[in-house]
Parts: structure tokens; C-alpha cells; sequence
């Protein structure tokens, strides 16, 4: 399945689920014109790192990505949470293994 160069704009919060998202959306060969990127698996810091990291791995450096919010703009409460984005994606969203 292709996507024919349809031209998209990626809002995400790279962790390692969402690096997949990047890899899949530009193997489909989605035309990805842009990576927006938001507090979530990580801290904006890093989900942002990660986003250039993936673009860079898949060969797609010029893609530009800009920061979001670096919060949640609307927060609720989950009854017996027992983890967050770092507990399962690591300190660097990426489980401790993104590539320099």
C-alpha cells in the first residue's frame, strides 16, 4: 500500500511508538512535509530530538520540525495510572537507545 506522495504534516510526540509512526508514514511514501511535536512519550525536548533523530535515520534531514506545546493543553485524570510516558518510553522516549 502507497500513498503516491500524498504531501502530510506529522503532529507527534516521538517516543518509540510514534519513531515507528515516522518510519512507516515515509516507507508508505507519504510526502512528509512537516513534523510538528508535543510534550506526551517525553518531555518537548526530547519527543522534538527524536523527531530530527528519525528524520535524519530516514533520510529525510530537510524535513523541518518545530515544537509545540510542552505541556498538555488539557490534562484528566486516568483512575490507577500506574505508569507515565518515561516509565515506558525511558527518559529519552526512545528506551534509553536513541541513535546519536
Amino acid at each position: 500500500w502507497r500513498m503516491g506522495g500524498q504531501k502530510v504534516i506529522i503532529d507527534t510526540d516521538p517516543g518509540i511508538d510514534d519513531a515507528l509512526a515516522l518510519a512507516l508514514a515515509v516507507a508508505s511514501g507519504m510526502d512528509v512535509v512537516g513534523v510538528t511535536t508535543c510534550h506526551g512519550n517525553g518531555g518537548i525536548e526530547n519527543t522534538s530530538t527524536n523527531a530530527k533523530v528519525m528524520m535524519r535515520l530516514l533520510n529525510k534531514p530537510s524535513v523541518p520540525v518545530h515544537k509545540g506545546s510542552p505541556h498538555p493543553l488539557k490534562t484528566f485524570t486516568v483512575a490507577h495510572a500506574t505508569h507515565s510516558g518515561e516509565t515506558v518510553h525511558g527518559s529519552d522516549g526512545m528506551g534509553e537507545c536513541r541513535p546519536p
